[in-house]
């Protein structure tokens, strides 16, 4: 049988008309086969198909294939069983929360439903191995008494969560953010506000090497190798010009004002260069995602951990080059290691006594400078958000920039 290669993949058919997607013949993939760029498949007319995509870029449901005869084979989700979590004898919400966080920070598909977790089979964990759920869980894994698969099948859980998403009622669906960040790198290129860019980290190190390098947690800033073309050699990730305004004329440094930390002022083009918006694994950078998503889902306030401060210029500049409102911003301070690392899992931080959850809200609150008092958890909560709302009122933080 002739084997039909497919090499290209539009994102959710995005473009396509939908009487072209509904004629296409289709191609049912299970999650495991969803997450590889390389695989053969046979399609719903019969055909022995062969996918060959960029490194790094998997099909989801909803996509389209396009097979080098020009014929469409849109992707389906095949249906897959649901992992449900419960709480055991020992534990109790929290630790499904906690448990939520984990898996999330997998990029695993999951929903919170008070009681117990349900979720899309992390296709690298095999849940049918006690051992490695409690690896991942870590030590209060033994509070997770019930792992089982759901005996209810249901195809692409994924579409399902966020379909049931009410609260989160503006969350973007990951194949629709895909093809926003598509978008948004096609406008940058069209303007001439970013390029192809054919360094490695070894080529930005030797560059480097002349100057010292680098001081460890520091950045390597990028020489600008490939501003004036490839020179022959092939392209690896994409470059925001940081020393382009938006107007195209040269770059001024970029200021603002953070809620708590007051006036700040960096130059891009001289603290970092021209910056990654996708990588050479075809994975899209952490600036372009974040301001591509604070645009499309309206964010106006953004609150988070002062460790993140300095990514705050770079998506300034990029919320210019875009022409996307720049919301306010509040770096909040950390909890850091006697060393002055931040407490993370890589770092081998112990994790919270949860049976003393209200001593653990104070000890944060004075970090974070609030007086908050209560003896539930619901009371507690309230003073602190009251707290909260005082001491960062909205009415007096400072304009974004425009």
């Amino acid at each position: 049988m002739a084997l039909l290669v497919a090499s290209k993949l539009i994102a959710a058919g995005h473009g396509l008309a939908p009487a072209l997607v509904r004629r296409a013949v289709t191609v049912e993939l299970n999650w495991d086969t969803r997450q590889k760029s390389r695989f053969e498949a046979t399609d719903s007319s019969g055909r022995h198909v062969a996918v060959f995509l960029a490194r790094g870029r998997i099909a989801r449901g909803g996509d389209v294939l396009v097979a080098e005869d020009g014929s469409l084979i849109a992707v389906k989700a095949a249906a897959q069983a649901i992992v449900v979590v419960t709480a055991g004898a020992g534990g109790g919400p929290l630790d499904l929360l906690r448990a939520a966080y984990h898996l999330g920070n997998r990029h695993v598909p999951l929903e919170v439903r008070g009681d117990r977790l349900q979720l899309a089979p992390d296709h690298a964990l095999a849940w049918n191995n006690r051992a490695n759920v409690l690896q991942l869980f870590g030590r209060w894994g033994d509070a997770l008494a019930s792992y089982d698969r759901a005996l209810r099948v249901r195809p692409n859980y994924a579409d399902a969560i966020y379909n049931r998403a009410t609260v989160l009622h503006r969350l973007k669906r990951w194949d629709e953010a895909l093809a926003g960040y598509e978008a948004a790198l096609d406008r940058l290129l069209r303007q001439g506000n970013a390029f192809a860019c054919a360094c490695s980290r070894r080529d930005l190190a030797l560059a480097a090497a002349p100057q010292g390098g680098r001081a460890r947690h520091e950045e390597l800033v990028y020489p600008g190798t490939c501003r004036s073309g490839l020179h022959g050699k092939p392209a690896r990730s994409f470059r925001l010009r940081t020393d382009l305004a938006p107007d195209g004329g040269p770059a001024a440094p970029i200021a603002w004002v953070d809620r708590r930390l007051g006036p700040r002022i960096e130059d891009v083009a001289a603290s970092v260069g021209d910056f990654v918006l996708r990588r050479a694994d075809g994975v899209w950078a952490y600036q372009l995602a974040v301001v591509v998503d604070d645009a499309a889902q309206g964010i106006t306030d953004v609150v988070r951990g002062e460790d993140l401060a300095g990514n705050t210029a770079r998506q300034i500049l990029l919320q210019g080059q875009l022409g996307v409102p720049t919301p306010r911003y509040l770096h909040t301070p950390l909890v850091l290691a006697a060393n002055g690392e931040k407490l993370s899992k890589q770092t081998g931080a112990l994790p919270l006594a949860l049976e003393r959850p209200l001593d653990d809200l104070a000890s944060a609150a004075a970090v974070l400078g609030l007086e908050a008092g209560g003896t539930t958890l619901a009371d507690w909560l309230a003073s602190a958000v009251s707290a909260w709302r005082s001491r960062w009122p909205l009415a007096n933080a400072p304009t974004p920039p425009r």
